[in-house]
């Protein structure tokens, strides 16, 4: 039997204390030892097996092995200064602090500080920094080239939850990964030339982060050049990632420093970027949001501070055309209705060029006086059209403009209009609709002319000019 003596009252303990300890070691005998409590405290929470995971104090680097044994929790204790590489290649492995303001891992050496490959692996409530000249924080793999089974082997998970990386040279390269979650983590005072790079993720999650104050924290001198958060091109085996969640983060760089950017040949099937605060104060002739929305139109870009949103918007502008449409009825090489297009006027071709000053996530044709949806994310649509119609050598007429969808009339997408001989008509209309990327939608503009009272016979199209259009349509 071991007990306590407790010689005066205890008040408090703190590492140092001796608790003098006695042991009946038969017929009435006692041994008595000390225990230091600082001791007593690694015996009982730590150092020990629980559920096939062993818990491991580490208070210095000889604690740390250079590979890191399976299925263990390795809790750092204050600041452990470290100079020599760690492997993670055995699964179940975990490095977590209590806090990340005492809790931190110094490496001091040069080359990259952890290594993980082909495991699951956690980092949790803990301050990494890597002051060694020319280090990195991490390369992580998780990707079988050539092999596409299993998602080319991307099976495991990387955790990175309640960190700090702080004093930091160059952060690293993640590539691969059935799930990267990196949640509630600061980015900062990192002063080389890797930011936080990603590559062939399946599944990307990036929340609650702060990623600012890329410059050396001692002299606010050594400005980084990185791209802070960047999606690299696709591997070798072009797969990208399936999907990227980034959301509820702060991202701020400053002077040449990119803020987040997505590769123009990186894929993603599905991503949502929103919620985030982009700042832009101290930037010079670095990029805070370096995405093209036409190339990654598959990637909802919604409610962030400091750029603009992803929705689909296209203008469509003719202004001052004289040229009139070429259609005659009775003309068996001509039609009423006709397709509103520059090959059909009188001339071939419109006065002035149709023009598209406006396009994001949509194509504009000028041949065919037509606009795609080229948005992999489905919406709402809405098209305002504004047309002026001119008519002459002739009797009043009813003019239909039509809106149509892949060569199909839209309910409720088109105008009628009485118009008098030699005068202008302004009309103005509006579709409200859904679009999608799936056949792709193609918009374009259909016109007929009629005569004003019953029967309605098709009139003389060719007395028709479309003197000036105005087409603004978004997705919302």
């Amino acid at each position: 039997m071991t007990k306590i003596s407790q010689y005066t009252p205890i008040t408090s303990l703190v590492n140092g204390d001796l608790i003098d300890t006695s042991q009946d070691s038969g017929g009435g005998i006692y041994a008595t030892k000390s225990i230091d409590f600082q001791d007593l405290q690694s015996s009982i929470f730590y150092n020990r097996t629980e559920n096939g995971a062993t818990i491991q104090e580490v208070r210095t680097a000889t604690d740390l092995p250079s590979v890191l044994i399976a299925n263990t929790t390795y809790v750092i204790i204050g600041e452990v200064t470290i100079s020599t590489s760690i492997n993670v290649t055995n699964d179940g492995c975990a490095i977590v602090g209590l806090d990340r303001n005492k809790d931190i891992l110094n490496y001091s050496g040069t080359g990259t500080f952890l290594t993980i490959t082909d495991v699951n692996f956690t980092l949790r409530n803990l301050q990494i920094k890597g002051t060694g000249v020319g280090s990195t924080i991490l390369s992580a793999t998780n990707f079988t080239i050539g092999v596409s089974a299993n998602n080319y082997g991307r099976t495991k998970v990387l955790t990175l939850f309640s960190c700090e990386f702080r004093n930091c040279v160059n952060f690293g390269t993640i590539l691969g990964f059935e799930l990267v979650d990196i949640n509630n983590s600061l980015f900062w005072y990192i002063t080389g030339t890797t930011g936080i790079q990603f590559q062939d993720v399946r599944h990307l999650e990036i929340s609650s982060c702060e990623v600012f104050n890329w410059f050396d924290e001692s002299t606010g001198l050594i400005y980084s050049t990185a791209k802070m958060i960047e999606l690299l091109a696709n591997g070798v085996d072009n797969v990208g990632f399936a999907v990227v969640n980034i959301n509820g983060c702060i991202v701020h760089p400053e002077q040449t420093q990119d803020g987040l950017t997505m590769n123009a040949l990186s894929t993603t099937i599905f991503g949502t970027i929103s919620a985030n605060t982009f700042i832009n104060v101290g930037l010079t002739t670095g990029i805070l949001f370096d995405v093209d929305y036409d190339i990654q139109n598959s990637t909802i870009i919604q409610a962030n501070q400091g750029i603009q949103n992803g929705n689909a918007k296209i203008s469509m502008q003719l202004s001052d055309n004289a040229n009139r449409l070429q259609t005659i009825t009775g003309d068996p090489s001509q039609s009423n209705p006709i397709i509103f297009k520059g090959t059909n006027m009188v001339t071939g071709a419109f006065t002035n060029a149709i023009t598209f000053p406006i396009s994001q996530r949509m194509i504009g044709t000028i041949s065919d006086c037509s606009f795609t949806y080229d948005t992999k994310i489905e919406g709402n649509f809405l098209i305002n059209v504004n047309m002026v119609l001119l008519h002459t050598n002739g009797a009043d007429t009813l003019a239909t403009v039509q809106l149509r969808r892949n060569g199909v009339d839209m309910v409720d997408g088109y105008y009628q209009a009485q118009l008098k001989d030699d005068a202008e008509f302004p009309l103005a209309f509006s579709v409200l609709t859904t679009a999608s990327i799936s056949t792709p939608d193609v918009f374009d503009f259909e016109m007929s002319v009629r005569g004003k009272a019953p029967p309605y016979a098709l009139d003389n199209i060719k007395d028709v000019t479309v003197v000036s259009l105005v087409v603004n349509a978004y997705q919302f």
